[in-house]
């Protein structure tokens, strides 16, 4: 039992996928706190870009092909999409 369960433990840890974790954390941090100096007028518009090209992507994506559910998304080309747009349209 003890054995199985090992085993098990081995195998859940070696098919974890660790893309778009720790990097995505820094680099939202980062993206958020030059827009929030720029204002509300950027930060939010940023945000929802961001999130809303995130989604076109994903939906696109699905309608082409079948992704697996395991399939991580790197989110930083989103941010960084979005609070270059919302840079630019602030200004």
């Amino acid at each position: 039992m003890i054995a199985q369960c090992e085993e098990s433990w081995t195998q859940a840890q070696t098919q974890t996928v660790t893309a778009g974790t720790a990097g995505d954390c820094k680099w939202a941090g980062i993206v958020e706190l030059y827009l929030g100096c720029l204002g509300w007028a950027a930060l939010s518009p940023g945000i929802l870009l961001a999130f809303l090209a995130a989604a076109h992507y994903l939906i696109g994506r699905r309608a082409v092909s079948s992704p697996s559910p395991r399939t991580l998304l790197p989110f930083a080309p989103f941010m960084a999409g979005g609070a270059l747009v919302a840079v630019f349209a602030s200004q």
